[in-house]
């Protein structure tokens, strides 16, 4: 896909777009006209500028008009019963990695969501006898299972949607398993039983080999929604019946849309019992007419976020309407291991985020990012295991999802944002409960750089500034979040220094660069206030072997200044003034030591200082200077 950086393209990102609608019955009417006036008085205040030069993208936030609040727990993993036990240990020795890239992603508004089931579900069963294994069983459930769960939900506060076996269409198995799940957890761990997976490829999907070395399919040909519905109503039943304390059900996880149209009829008849409804998509095929070619522009494309969030408006409506929340269940960039080249490179990560704002927007309860073996390149992160020593590998998607987990901490609401851009760009916002408001640029162009002006009304001051960037585009490691990498993590925590800059505005509008296949993340405190760091350079040349002199300022005390000469670190100082390479401080005088510039290569260098206040560093602009 080519995009077109001549023209300007402007647009209104609003609570919904109204593409969201073009399939929405008469039903919606009256929830879209509201919608549609509410976007309208943040459109009336939140109008786009015009670019200037060296602008690719002007955008203008409307900073008084919030919309709903993200979900609590929006970002979760869908992961199967076997890799779970993969990924966590076992109970007397969990894999401390995974709890906690598990816990870096509540940032104040809940725990991260656990899947636990998929394909896997519908080949377990609880079997304490040990009976023999019905055909299409391969599987037993075990209170070990149950113990490496919580090891690692106790750990990170996490809610578990635990699936059930449904392809065998006999209930007693899913009583079963659900009454022995309730009595191996600690009471409200799991939020929801999911009974079976993706039933709509029943008629299709293989389940087992009979003894005349025949493929049998999980239903016979022709099997449809309706006798889905009748399905899921008897195991809704048979659990509502015998399992004292049953909580919610999940239902449907369709993989896409072949059974939506029935949706109203399924949840007038069964949403008493649910709390969830899902949906799963891989979102990109080699060989299916339905999908795009697995290639990085196709993966940045506005189809592979935008049109299909927007495409699902109408069942989140739905389901809205009986208070049953709609769920991306799993996600995936291919939902195979195609995606080596792709998927596991920095466009997933910016395609990552932006997927879940739009979800985010168009009003899904969260979305489940997959993690499994055959999704290899596709998966947030995997291990491996050697003599109980995990060694992790954190793909370009999980720095995607951590920049949306950031973007929207403390129970954040979008914001409506008005922009005017010259490429394939995209700009989020959002306000959290502290006042906080977050400006987040996606530059998923892959040809065009510049920069992004940013207008919030009402706001002055300084903001601090954060960048996800990588080597390029393709780039499959190397990537940083504030500074930060997770390439060669031991722990699950982000390895460096988190650095952020601060940026002055001029009258409520801030600018900073944006060069292509990055983003970054402008932070607005409440009342506009933050750190800001100032530094001094006495002159802008010298002689090779002169010395120079630099001092730093902090608008707030730092425990401590850094001072970095071509991006490395050469001094730390820890009481004020701040010099590079220190000062006397005799009495109440302090004489500068000065810097020797006879190590430095003649030619033009660049220095900074970072401040580092209640554990966070805040940087100053680069000021150049020349080496003669």
């Amino acid at each position: 896909m080519k995009f077109d950086s001549s023209a300007s393209n402007r647009r209104t990102r609003s609570y919904r777009d109204l593409s969201a609608y073009v399939k929405c019955s008469s039903k919606c009417v009256v929830a879209f006209v509201s919608i549609f006036a509410v976007a309208l008085s943040g459109i009336d205040q939140a109008t786009a500028q015009t670019l200037q030069s060296g602008d690719i993208v002007s955008a203008s936030v409307d900073t008084a008009n919030s919309g709903p609040a993200i979900k609590g727990s929006f970002i979760g993993f869908s992961l199967e019963w076997g890799t779970f036990k993969e990924y966590s240990g076992l109970a007397s020795e969990t894999n401390p990695i995974f709890a906690q890239l598990l816990k870096n992603v509540n940032t104040g508004s809940g725990p991260a969501r656990l899947r636990i089931g998929g394909d896997s579900s519908d080949k377990r069963w609880w079997n304490p006898d040990n009976k023999p294994f019905p055909p299409g069983i391969t599987v037993n459930t075990q209170t070990k299972d149950f113990d490496n769960i919580e090891a690692v939900a106790s750990q990170t506060g996490s809610k578990i949607v635990l699936g059930l076996n449904m392809a065998q269409n006999v209930t007693q198995y899913a009583v079963d398993l659900a009454k022995a799940a309730l009595a191996n957890f600690p009471e409200s761990r799991i939020a929801a039983f999911e009974i079976g997976n993706e039933a709509n490829n029943y008629a299709t999907k293989p389940y087992y080999t009979d003894a005349n070395g025949n493929t049998v399919v999980v239903r016979p040909s022709g099997y449809s929604s309706d006798q889905y519905r009748k399905e899921f109503g008897a195991f809704s039943s048979a659990l509502t019946n015998q399992v004292n304390n049953v909580p919610s059900l999940s239902a449907l996880s369709y993989a896409g849309n072949a059974f939506m149209e029935a949706l109203p009829t399924f949840l007038a008849s069964e949403a008493n019992e649910l709390s969830i409804c899902s949906i799963h998509r891989g979102f990109l095929a080699n060989s299916n007419k339905y999908k795009l070619p697995v290639t990085i522009e196709n993966l940045l494309a506005e189809s592979t976020a935008h049109d299909w969030a927007a495409s699902q408006a109408l069942y989140v409506d739905q389901c809205g309407a009986y208070g049953v929340g709609f769920v991306l269940g799993d996600a995936s960039a291919t939902g195979s291991d195609a995606g080596n080249g792709v998927s596991n490179t920095m466009a997933a990560a910016l395609w990552g985020t932006d997927l879940a704002f739009e979800l985010a927007q168009t009003g899904f309860s969260g979305v489940n990012w997959r993690a499994a073996p055959n999704v290899e390149f596709d998966q947030p992160f995997k291990f491996t295991e050697s003599g109980g020593v995990y060694t992790p590998t954190i793909n370009p998607l999980y720095y995607g999802i951590m920049l949306f987990a950031n973007a929207t901490a403390n129970q954040a609401r979008l914001l409506p944002v008005s922009t005017t851009d010259t490429g394939n760009i995209k700009i989020w916002a959002t306000k959290d409960n502290q006042g906080t408001t977050r400006v987040v640029a996606l530059n998923k162009d892959l040809n065009v750089s510049g920069n992004a002006r940013i207008q919030l009304a009402g706001t002055s001051g300084s903001a601090t500034l954060v960048r996800l960037s990588a080597p390029s585009i393709s780039a499959k490691t190397g990537l940083t979040l504030a500074g930060q990498t997770f390439d060669g993590t031991k722990t699950g925590k982000p390895v460096g220094t988190y650095t952020s800059t601060s940026l002055n505005s001029s009258s409520g509008t801030y600018v900073f660069s944006l060069p292509k296949g990055s983003a970054a993340m402008l932070t607005i405190p409440s009342g506009g206030a933050t750190v800001q760091v100032g530094l001094l350079l006495d002159q802008s040349s010298y002689a090779k072997g002169e010395k120079m002199y630099a001092q730093a300022t902090s608008t707030a005390s730092p425990t401590q200044v850094k001072f970095y000469l071509d991006n490395k670190q050469v001094w730390t100082e820890k009481i004020s003034p701040y010099w590079l390479g220190g000062d006397s401080n005799t009495g109440s005088t302090s004489q500068a030591t000065g810097y020797s510039t006879s190590g430095l290569a003649v030619g033009s260098h660049t220095l900074k200082a970072v401040s580092v206040v209640n554990g966070v560093s805040y940087s100053s602009s680069n000021i150049q200077f020349q080496v003669n």
